[in-house]
């Protein structure tokens, strides 16, 4: 049986579910935007949604009933601040929600998800794609054998930075607090740590700071240290995430320093790298400058993963949604951004990239 998708908010994530997607049992049948057909028709036909499949909406309306009526599963990929109502609509309807990002932009939004994901965690995935980078897939296993030889690992340091993109210099939206800021759009290492190393961190202070005003007046880039307990942590353990758009070159990588003095850092591949080569990022431990072990580890992309989840999902293999884990995730950022005010960011490029 083929499971036919619709997706809500047609942009670049449309783009990459399609690739993913291959020979599995879905197509993407019926979309919802703001905008009209015209307006991205080439998008659309790329996908393979025609005119009459394809429901134009203003932001914040209710899913139209033909679209639902249409399609077993949703995808919801609009900006976050319309989330919450778009999975629940989906949900009540009876639908499979595979909702990008975040279900909610606020902790207030937040704690609202949790309402309406009770009882239906089965029937919804949250889709954050670091956890399907292959960097991540492997990092478990081996720092679990380095904590085992080079003690508990003591700091993280998340250094996510995006070269400037013309996309997102369209898409200032990003940036609103009604969408989450920065930290939100980037909650990626503090999902990885959340999630595959199973942290929890605990907010202690951050700098907003304003890297490229093409993109937005608000803040930009993020800068945030934690308190960082359980898993291989040692007692008073920390991590400093450092996060944003609009920079000179992409680089995105996590280090791990271990209490007896070594580090394993991970280096991730850009997205759109991993679609037109098969390098994935790198990994390698070190201790006293020696390289004890190094790896550049091979697999699928991310939306191929995301689509065997999907598969299992909807089949009734469950998902890895539960309250525990999307608090672990989703905490640091409400604390981020309830601490400091995103819309009044420090202007000090040369701040964040040092």
């Amino acid at each position: 049986m083929v499971h036919r998708i619709g997706i809500v908010g047609a942009g670049h994530w449309s783009k990459r579910l399609v690739k993913g997607i291959a020979d599995d049992p879905f197509e993407v049948h019926a979309t919802v935007d703001v905008l009209p057909y015209g307006e991205k028709s080439d998008l659309l036909g790329a996908i393979g949604v025609p005119r009459e499949r394809h429901y134009e909406i203003d932001a914040g309306d209710g899913l139209p009933e033909e679209f639902l009526g249409s399609v077993e599963v949703v995808q919801v990929a609009s900006p976050v601040e319309y989330h919450l109502e778009q999975t629940r609509e989906a949900l009540e309807a009876g639908k499979f929600v595979v909702t990008e990002k975040s279900y909610a932009a606020d902790r207030e939004g937040f704690e609202e998800a949790l309402g309406v994901l009770d009882g239906r965690w089965d029937s919804s995935l949250l889709h954050l794609h670091y956890l399907n980078k292959v960097p991540t897939k492997v990092m478990p296993p081996v720092l679990e054998r380095a904590t085992e030889r080079g003690g508990d690992i003591n700091h993280v340091e998340a250094t996510f930075l995006e070269g400037y993109s013309e996309e997102d210099a369209g898409r200032s939206w990003l940036f609103e607090p009604d969408n989450g800021g920065v930290m939100l759009d980037w909650v990626h290492p503090v999902e990885v740590l959340g999630v595959a190393c199973e942290a929890k961190l605990s907010f202690r202070e951050g700098t907003p700071y304003l890297v490229e005003p093409e993109y937005s007046d608000r803040a930009t880039a993020a800068e945030a240290e934690f308190d960082v307990s359980g898993g291989l942590f040692t007692d008073g353990a920390t991590a400093s995430v450092n996060v944003g758009k609009g920079f000179g070159e992409t680089h995105k990588r996590m280090r791990f320093e271990l209490d007896g003095g070594g580090q394993v850092d991970f280096v991730y591949a850009d997205s759109e790298d991993e679609f037109e080569t098969d390098y994935r990022g790198e990994w390698v431990w070190r201790d006293d400058g020696r390289v004890v072990e190094s790896g550049r580890p091979t697999g699928p992309i991310p939306y191929e993963i995301l689509v065997d989840e999907l598969t299992d999902a909807v089949d009734g293999g469950g998902t890895w949604v539960n309250e525990e884990r999307l608090r672990r995730v989703y905490e640091p950022v409400w604390e981020y951004n309830e601490a400091v005010d995103i819309t009044d960011p420090v202007d000090d490029r040369s701040a964040v990239e040092r």
